[in-house]
């Protein structure tokens, strides 16, 4: 990875979200997941757009299961350990702010002090900000032009420092700005020792977390300043500088050339079927959006035939 010339935290080490659990525990999953699927097909109740749906079969594969499960314990389990987190006391759902996208939501209510959400953090030391300048090829769009990558959008820092810290726990980057009475959340650092948060970490400076590669040793809490009913949306003040240079970019903002024909992809995924050739000159795809074919096959052990299998959900999309 070019990163890691550049005090990025991770060198070529490959990044997974595998559980590290017993291998029994595998065994007897796969076991149980195996007498499943010999048993008669039956329907499962889901979860699509906010409502049940008892009409589709929740087809997921083993592995995205097995990730599932392993992370969900009991309330009585998370009373019993005190380092861990609850992390489904939020979740995404179309933000009340106009244009804003997608927002963090209350799942229960949560009184104040409550540990909403956890994040370990993603430090870049001295050059943080030159990793994140890039040049975008600009298919379709006329012009070169030169940007911070966007993941500078959910990244924390200070004007006179080089520091940046990039949240990357679950839910947390959906919380959207607001000032004064409205925030309900703020961050802190965590007041104890944690696999991905090192009290000692604070005191060092930029140098230090320059060369402190493949270690994460630093995280956020995202506490509740009040109580927060179930629905509601969660809000952080970003601070008063953030909201003038926003206020600021708003007014200066003017559309791209061709944003015209730009579509969202949530738009685009209304359409199932991928085009043709032919199809696609007489109808091209927006120049926003990319298509990609996700191959899945295994091979049957009694025909040698390769078969598909089913990554994702059938309601789930890539973009």
């Amino acid at each position: 990875w070019e990163f890691a010339s550049k005090d990025f935290p991770v060198y070529s080490q490959a990044m997974t979200n595998l559980p590290r659990h017993p291998w029994s525990e595998v065994e007897e999953f796969i076991q149980d997941k195996l007498e499943e699927l010999q048993a008669p097909p039956k329907l499962k109740k889901t979860i699509m757009n906010g409502e049940q749906d008892e009409e589709k079969e929740d087809k997921v594969s083993i592995t995205r299961h097995f990730i599932r499960k392993q992370h969900m314990q009991t309330l009585e389990w998370l009373q019993t350990h005190p380092n861990s987190y609850c992390q489904d006391h939020i979740q995404p759902k179309l933000s009340t702010i106009p244009q804003a996208g997608r927002g963090a939501f209350a799942t229960r209510d949560l009184p104040q002090g409550t540990v909403v959400g956890y994040a370990p953090l993603i430090h870049m030391g001295k050059e943080g900000r030159q990793v994140l300048h890039i040049q975008y090829d600009n298919v379709g769009i006329p012009g070169k032009r030169h940007a911070h990558d966007l993941i500078i959008n959910y990244s924390f820092a200070h004007k006179d420092s080089s520091m940046i810290l990039t949240p990357y726990g679950g839910m947390v980057n959906y919380i959207n700005h607001a000032s004064g009475d409205k925030a309900n959340v703020k961050v802190r650092f965590p007041d104890k020792e944690l696999v991905a948060h090192k009290p000692e970490w604070l005191h060092k400076d930029p140098d230090f977390f320059a060369h402190a590669v493949e270690k994460i040793g630093l995280s956020f809490e995202y506490i509740a300043l009040r109580e927060i009913k179930e629905g509601e949306e969660v809000f952080m003040d970003y601070g008063p500088e953030w909201e003038a240079a926003w206020e600021e970019h708003v007014k200066s903002w003017e559309p791209m050339p061709g944003s015209e024909d730009y579509q969202h992809s949530s738009e685009f995924a209304d359409d199932p079927y991928l085009r043709t050739q032919s199809e696609q000159e007489r109808n091209p795809y927006p120049n926003n959006v990319q298509t990609m074919c996700i191959a899945s096959y295994t091979s049957d052990e009694t025909t040698g035939d390769y078969v598909f299998t089913e990554i994702l959900r059938e309601t789930t999309y890539r973009w």
